[in-house]
Parts: structure tokens; C-alpha cells; sequence
């Protein structure tokens, strides 16, 4: 019996239903009306609701799926009908001890990888005569060789291992019984059709109580016992209450007659020894496809080895390529940082060349504006040393003109008047009159002379003797 979910569109399996209600009544004749109840690992929900129908003054359900649980509060929202989310083996940390009347635990051990410590919280919880009523499942039915297992179990319990371990915690004195399936007839009102039909689980809660129920012994052939039931319980300090209880569900004929066809066989000799025939190929058929199985799990095996080999070949192989790959990264990182160095740098040396190159075009544009002053003024002192050019050959044949005629004038002036002898220096000047009219003329023509014409001049007067 696994987790019942009761909103899911999968169909209504009456089957379901009473499967997971049937041990719930074990817990029916305790569910008090001044009784605290815990039910522990109480999935949906659909338990505790049931005991808190029943009577229940309160009931605390917990389960470690928090869906489950969030689906319990959804469905089942009432006063005193509280869900939590918990795991089952620190219950002792949600709850006070001694605070228990009834403790429900419908087949949890198996999941659990300490149930002592789960048992133990149980009874710490709960008062000192508190009811207490555990259920395990028959594993060894369902699953009866060593390598198969329910794989939501943790482990698979015998009813001496079941009964073993909790009378450790529990305590011995308990009542001890199994669950069986039933089968048999059962008296049910014209109405029945009112109940309709749900494509959901949670159709079971619509079932009624009845109040007389008649079980009869079973078929000498097919009696039940510990080694072919369906699951184990125990329950403690039960007091004198009846403990066998059943969950049923009406069925047709038409199903009935189904369910019911290997006894409805002939039963001829005839007809078994060719069902024993069949039987015995079936067995033979059986044993060579396990043989089959085995080499084949045999040859599975030694692939997975070889697999698991090349696996562990390709995981080596990828962590290596991994560290080179966060090498090649790190060092794509430091040359992308050298890059943008690089860059910046370069960026600078651009930025430098183009202040260089706009400097030297402002250099050169002051020294083509310069050149172009420096040819101005030399052309113009051209035309300045041209005018001079001109003007000392002007004054140049000024200079022939005057030696030409001045110095024969003064010649002739100096023959009509003799010089008179000086009376102290000795030497001769010119006539007065003679020596006037040479100034003035000098002085005429003092602004057209050049410097080194002028001063000539003045040492041929000298000479002379025309100036004093």
C-alpha cells in the first residue's frame, strides 16, 4: 500500500478504497469524543478526517511531503483538524510528551531508516495508557526473493521482526492480527445508484457504516495466515474492544462470476492432469527464461563494467580538457586585458601624434607665415637696395660731375687768387670768396651724397686746402 491521492483524474478503484480504509477501522472504537488522536504519516488526509467523523475530539495529522499535506489542509479544512509538515522521526520536537490518547501509524516503518527512534517518539508523545495501533506491510508476499523490494521501502519485515521490534519499545502486552482480503455477499439498500460515479479517489468518503457484519470460516484449501496476508498490526492497550473489522465494496454478478472462475472449472482428472502438464511446461518455460535472465544480466553486467570503465575514461579525459579549457580561458582573459592596454596605449600614442601633428601644422603655418613676411621684407629691401643701386649711380656721376667740373673751377680760383700764406699754421688757404661759393654748393648738394662720397669730398677739401 503506497500514497493514496485523492484529486487526481485517474478514475475512482473501489479497490483502492477499502485497501487503505480497512486498517483506519482498527482505529474506529478509540476515537473518543474527549480523545486527542495523532495520525503519523498521514498523507491526504483522508485518515484523520475519518477519525475525526468518528468521534475524535482532535486529530494532528503529519507527513514529510509538504504537497500531501498542502492538499490535507485544502480538502479538509475544519475545527480540531490540523496538518503539519513534519518528519515522522522528530515528532517529539512538534509536540509535548504525554499528549496522546490514540496514536495512528498506518504502514510507516518500512519507510523509515531509524523506526526505533520513530516508535520511541511515538510513545513519548503519548499518555501513559494511550492507545497506539501500528501496521506493516507482508512485504515478503508481495516481493518473496532477496532481489526484489518495493523501491519505496527502506526494508522488508517479518511478522516475528515486526512484532519483535516494537514490543522492544511498545511493550509486549498488545493484541497481534493480520489483514486478510474478504470475500462474500453483502445486504445494501435500493439506493445504492444515488451515490453516482467520480473520476476521483476521494469518492471513497462517501461510504456508510453498517452495523452487522458475519465472517465465517474460510476454505480448508486457502486459509490465511502470517505467511500470506497482507499486512501485520499491533495495538496497544486496545482494552476488550473487538478488533475485527472489514472495509467492503458491492460488486456484480457479472464481476463476481469473473472473480470466481477457477472454481467454477470442471474438475475432472482428466482436466487436472492437463492443467499439471501445462503447469509443468509452464515451470520448465519459467526456469529457461531465468536462465536466459541471468546469462543476460550476466552479459549486462560486464557491458555496465566496461561502460562504467569507459565512463570513468571519458570523465578523466573531460576533466582534463576541462582544466585546459579554464587554462585557455584564463589566459584569454590576460591577453584580452593586454589587449586593452595595448589599446589604451596605442589610443595615447594616437592622441600624442595628433597633438604632435597639429602642433607641427601650427608650427609649420606660423613658419610659412614667417616665410612669407621674410620674402616680403626681402623683396622689399630689393627694391630699397635697387633704389639705392639707382641713386648711387646718380650719385655717382654727380661725383663725376663735380670732379669733372669743380675741381678745374677750383683750380681756376686758386690761379686768379693765390694763396696767402697762413700766419701761424703755415698752410695756404683759399679765397674767401672763392671758398663761400664752394660751401654753398657743397651744401646743395650735401642731402644727394653718400656718407663715403661725402666724406671724400670733405678730405679732397682738406687736401686742397679749400676748408680750413
Amino acid at each position: 500500500m503506497e500514497r493514496l491521492t485523492l484529486t487526481a483524474r485517474a478514475g475512482y478503484k473501489a479497490s483502492e478504497a477499502v485497501i487503505h480504509m480497512a486498517r483506519y477501522l482498527l482505529a474506529l472504537p478509540y476515537c473518543k469524543k474527549d480523545a486527542r488522536v495523532l495520525d503519523a504519516a498521514c498523507g491526504e488526509g483522508y485518515g484523520s478526517w475519518f477519525m475525526k467523523q468518528a468521534g475524535a475530539f482532535r486529530v494532528d495529522g503529519i507527513d514529510l511531503s509538504s504537497k500531501a499535506i498542502s492538499t490535507a489542509r485544502k480538502l479538509f479544512d475544519e475545527d480540531d483538524l490540523a496538518f503539519h509538515r513534519l518528519d515522522a522521526e522528530e515528532i517529539a520536537r512538534k509536540f509535548s510528551e504525554n499528549t496522546f490518547d490514540l496514536v495512528v501509524s498506518i504502514e510507516t516503518l518500512e519507510h523509515l531508516k531509524n523506526p526505533e527512534r520513530f516508535l520511541a517518539a511515538l510513545k513519548k508523545v503519548a499518555k501513559r495508557n494511550a492507545t497506539i495501533i501500528i501496521t506493516c506491510p507482508n512485504d515478503h508476499w508481495y516481493y518473496p526473493t532477496d532481489d526484489q523490494a518495493n523501491p519505496h521501502h527502506v526494508r522488508k519485515f517479518t511478522f516475528r521482526e515486526f512484532r519483535e521490534m516494537t514490543a522492544d519499545i511498545l511493550g509486549g502486552d498488545a493484541a497481534w492480527g493480520f489483514g486478510v482480503p474478504v470475500m462474500g455477499f453483502g445486504n445494501v439498500e435500493e439506493d445504492l445508484a444515488g451515490w453516482g460515479y467520480s473520476n476521483r479517489q476521494i469518492q471513497m468518503l462517501e461510504g456508510t457504516m453498517q452495523e452487522c457484519a458475519l465472517l465465517v470460516p474460510p476454505d480448508h484449501s486457502d486459509r490465511p495466515d502470517l505467511r500470506n496476508c497482507s499486512y501485520f498490526y499491533g495495538i496497544w492497550n486496545g482494552g476488550s474492544h473487538e478488533q475485527a473489522s472489514s472495509a467492503v465494496y458491492p460488486m456484480s454478478m457479472d464481476r463476481y462470476a469473473r472473480l470466481l472462475a477457477w472454481e467454477n472449472m470442471a474438475g475432472s482428472p482428466a482436466d487436472l492432469e492437463t492443467l499439471k502438464k501445462t503447469c509443468d511446461r509452464l515451470e520448465t518455460t519459467r526456469e529457461e527464461l531465468a536462465r536466459q535472465l541471468r546469462e543476460e544480466r550476466t552479459s549486462s553486467e560486464a557491458r555496465v563494467a566496461a561502460l562504467e570503465a569507459e565512463r570513468a575514461r571519458l570523465a578523466a579525459r573531460l576533466h582534463e580538457k576541462e582544466r585546459e579549457a579554464e587554462a585557455h580561458r584564463v589566459r584569454a582573459l590576460a591577453l584580452e586585458k593586454e589587449q586593452q592596454a595595448a589599446l589604451k596605449q596605442i589610443e595615447a600614442l594616437r592622441a600624442g601624434v595628433e597633438n604632435e601633428l597639429a602642433k607641427a601644422a601650427t608650427e609649420r603655418e606660423t613658419l610659412e607665415r614667417r616665410m612669407r613676411e621674410a620674402l616680403t621684407r626681402l623683396h622689399e629691401k630689393e627694391r630699397e637696395a635697387e633704389a639705392h643701386r639707382v641713386r648711387a649711380l646718380a650719385l655717382e656721376k654727380e661725383c663725376q660731375v663735380m670732379r669733372e667740373h669743380v675741381v678745374p673751377i677750383h683750380r681756376d680760383s686758386l690761379m686768379a687768387h693765390p694763396v696767402q700764406p697762413a700766419p701761424q699754421s703755415g698752410r695756404p688757404m683759399a679765397p674767401p670768396a672763392g671758398r663761400d661759393r664752394l660751401l654753398r654748393m657743397a651744401l646743395r648738394i650735401r642731402p644727394f651724397v653718400p656718407g663715403p662720397a661725402w666724406r671724400f669730398m670733405k678730405w679732397l677739401a682738406y687736401r686742397l686746402k679749400i676748408l680750413p
